[in-house]
């Protein structure tokens, strides 16, 4: 009897503990979509994509920007990664534009063979340093960011999704249907 209630007082802890831990990351999650607000101006920034070639936000203005943040060891990310290649397929010339923004500590030399696996074929760039990730308050991978054609954040996406999705298709093209405001 002693030995039942000592592992119910254990597992009662690590319950305890467990729920600490998602609230702590609940508050956090919160705190970062409240620091990074919708409507807002999204940050600007440059990275290298494993193409060689640098990207700008500010080079798709006038563009619908979906900023993917993933990491190559994030099941999630992997999960999502062929719903982003078909929307991109979709709508890429429509005005759509997809970065793929890896988190990945140890950048290109993990993140090209992987990119390539998998047959990504939008802008993958390379945040080995996490300047942008935090620059946009990520709490985690994968986390999603609509920057609309007028340059502001429209709405922000926290967890993995299925972007071909009828609901997201339509979502999307609501976006892409909007026009850009004309005093920018």
């Amino acid at each position: 009897m002693a030995e039942r209630k000592s592992t119910l007082g254990r597992d009662l802890l690590i319950i305890l503990g467990a729920g600490f831990i998602v609230l702590v990351f609940l508050f956090a999650q919160r705190k970062n979509f409240h620091r990074m607000k919708l409507g807002r101006d999204a940050p600007g920034f440059t990275l290298p994509g494993i193409s060689g070639k640098d990207y700008s936000l500010k080079d798709f203005r006038g563009k619908v920007v979906l900023l993917n943040f993933w990491a190559t060891w994030c099941p999630p990310c992997k999960a999502e990664i062929p719903s982003l290649i078909r929307l991109n397929h979709m709508f890429s010339n429509e005005g759509l534009v997809i970065l793929g923004i890896s988190e990945d500590n140890r950048g290109a030399d993990v993140v090209v063979p992987f990119a390539k696996s998998y047959g990504m074929d939008f802008a993958v760039l390379l945040d080995p340093s996490r300047e942008v990730g935090n620059l946009y308050s990520i709490g985690g991978v994968p986390e999603t960011f609509l920057v609309g054609k007028d340059g502001k954040i429209k709405y922000k996406f926290v967890g993995p999704k299925n972007w071909d999705s009828p609901e997201m298709v339509k979502f999307i093209t609501v976006y892409l249907k909007e026009k850009e405001e004309k005093d920018r």
